[in-house]
């Protein structure tokens, strides 16, 4: 860790989010083991933003040697893990074919210098049976073998000399570290670490809400079904039920619940964990009416049609998300109840609040 901080630190930009830090990312690349690859080499840049991380690796004189993106995980731990082991491989990428070049050279040199004698160089006479007798002759008897021997051709050649072999290069530190770098790289661990995880298509959440349409208020209940075909819109079916609300009518009340059943779009946002998202769905209500203290006491239904806008802001954790939304509707039509025996009317609102919490289940994935 100390040679990588000596050598060139990894810098993490302040574009979008500073997750990871490059403490950490430094923390990972050391227990990679490529500190010395990556020390003689240069020094890395990562920008993080929203959900990518740009890396730039820059050589010793600040000259960049290439840049790349990657898809950024969630979480800043695994951030810095698959970061590091980005690094760590693109470093093995600049370090092999150099280290490899090397030792070519390395090796051609020691081979020429290993080189056999040339064929000029003067090689010794063998020794025959006239020389072995030349030392019992007499002088005269002697320069008649000497002779014989230079006119008699060569019987033998000595053998060429043998060259020594030569040891194989050592491999570099370096080498082994960039070696074990895509090794790593390579490992199945790797690969999922950088692989970033997908987002869900599908959901099927349940809510319960508070509701108040300016005149009475009760709670309710409701199921949506959701389903994103592409990037941030988000289709979705809606059906809610509400309780009992009652108003005054003459000398009796009258009773009233709605049901509503819609079908929208939203624009989902997420950053992390958290999304958001914003929805308009056409409605079709059904209003049922009981008269109540009235004699005689009657029952009407009555459809009509409504436009519904709403929010909510919910987490994700794995395949649940809980969330919190608000909305607001508006019917096309507003209801009257009259009583039969006296002219005597009321008319119910058009505008309806509501605000609750609920739970959705995910499913599919991109």
């Amino acid at each position: 860790m100390a040679s990588l901080l000596w050598a060139g630190t990894v810098v993490v930009l302040p574009t979008g989010t500073t997750c990871p830090s490059g403490d950490a990312i430094a923390a990972e690349i050391d227990r990679l083991g490529v500190v010395a690859a990556l020390a003689a080499l240069g020094s890395p840049e990562v920008t993080v933003k929203d959900a990518s991380m740009h890396v730039v690796l820059r050589g010793r004189d600040n000259s960049m040697l290439g840049a790349r993106d990657i898809a950024a995980p969630e979480t800043c731990h695994e951030r810095a893990t698959v970061a590091a082991v980005f690094i760590a491989a693109w470093v093995g990428e600049w370090t092999t074919a150099p280290l490899a070049e090397a030792q070519d050279s390395r090796l051609e040199a020691q081979n020429h210098s290993a080189a056999t004698l040339p064929s000029d160089v003067p090689r010794p006479r063998p020794r025959t049976a006239n020389s072995e007798r030349r030392a019992s002759l007499r002088p005269r008897e002697q320069r008649e073998v000497a002779k014989a021997d230079d006119a008699a051709p060569l019987d033998a050649k000595p053998a060429p000399p043998a060259t020594k072999a030569s040891a194989p290069p050592a491999v570099l530190p370096d080498a082994k570290a960039a070696a074990s770098a895509t090794e790593a790289a390579a490992s199945p661990t790797a690969v999922a670490a950088e692989k970033p995880k997908p987002d869900p298509r599908g959901e099927v959440a349940g809510l319960g809400f508070g509701t108040h349409d300016g005149d009475a208020g009760t709670f309710g209940a409701g199921i949506l079904v959701g389903y994103r075909p592409t990037g941030a819109l988000n289709l979705a079916a809606l059906f809610e039920a509400t309780g009992e609300r009652e108003r005054t009518l003459g000398p009796g009340l009258a009773a009233y619940r709605t049901f509503h059943l819609g079908v929208g779009a939203g624009v989902v946002r997420a950053r992390g964990r958290f999304f958001g998202e914003a929805g308009i769905f056409p409605e079709l209500t059904l209003l049922t009416l009981n008269g109540r203290q009235l004699s005689p006491g009657r029952s009407a239904t009555a459809w009509g049609a409504a436009a519904d806008l709403r929010v909510r802001l919910g987490l994700r954790v794995g395949r649940v998300a809980p969330f919190l939304f608000a909305g607001a509707s508006y019917a096309l039509r507003g209801e009257h109840l009259t009583l039969d025996d006296r002219p005597q009317n009321i008319t119910l609102s058009r505008w309806n609040v509501s605000a609750g919490a609920g739970l959705a289940f995910l499913f599919g994935a991109r």
